[in-house]
């Protein structure tokens, strides 16, 4: 919504679509959470109680975030014994376990599987190693930059633009699921071939081409 409402000022785009789509959305969360007993509302509001832990380094800190920061503490030990090659493609759980088996009962009360980092950018870090994780990083960073660079030429690029930082923002706190990669891929592949075609449209022509025609 932030970059959103930014790029929609400092490029001129109308201001009377960005108001609407604003209130739907708000609309659309608000009766999300009133046929939900509040549940958007009580997470929301659990940010910021589980920042102020994290900040003041409370004794239920690793509670945090339905408990992601017990889980990121032990992922970032896994990723610092083994940072180039990863501990394995979809064998989180096992090297978990292995290595924390008496953290999980103790904090748990009861043996558990965390085969997952709660966090896309750890658990590609702790899978496939610090590099697999910087080569994502770069691919991305690219499509991002080159699509910034064209917002203004092309008005079908903002939306995508858009919808690809929301995916990225929210990956810090969630994993790569079934139902939803598939439309970030996807949204990902529209936006750097409208920003290809864009840049190419845009390239000037030349001059013995010119001379030939």
């Amino acid at each position: 919504m932030i970059a959103l409402v930014s790029y929609v000022y400092q490029f001129g785009y109308p201001k009377k679509t960005l108001l609407l789509t604003i209130i739907s959305m708000a609309a659309i969360t608000i009766l999300f959470n009133l046929f939900n007993n509040n549940v958007f509302l009580g997470r929301f509001l659990s940010i910021f109680s589980d920042m102020n832990k994290v900040i003041t380094q409370d004794s239920k800190m690793e509670g945090a975030g339905s408990s992601r920061i017990f889980i990121w503490t032990r992922v970032i030990a896994l990723i610092k014994e083994k940072p180039v090659w990863g501990v394995g493609l979809e064998t989180l759980g096992e090297a978990f376990s292995n290595n924390f088996k008496n953290d999980i009962v103790n904090y748990f009360g009861r043996a558990m599987t965390v085969d997952k980092a709660h966090n896309e950018y750890l658990h590609i870090a702790v899978s496939t190693g610090i590099p697999s994780l910087i080569a994502y990083l770069a691919f991305l960073s690219n499509v991002l930059l080159k699509g910034f660079k064209q917002i203004k030429n092309n008005h079908f690029i903002l939306p995508l633009f858009c919808s690809v930082i929301g995916y990225l923002s929210q990956a810090f706190f969630s994993i790569s699921v079934v139902s939803v990669a598939p439309v970030f891929w996807i949204f990902l592949g529209i936006l750097y071939k409208i920003v290809d075609d864009t840049e190419k449209s845009a390239m000037p022509v030349p001059t013995d081409h010119v001379l030939c025609a």
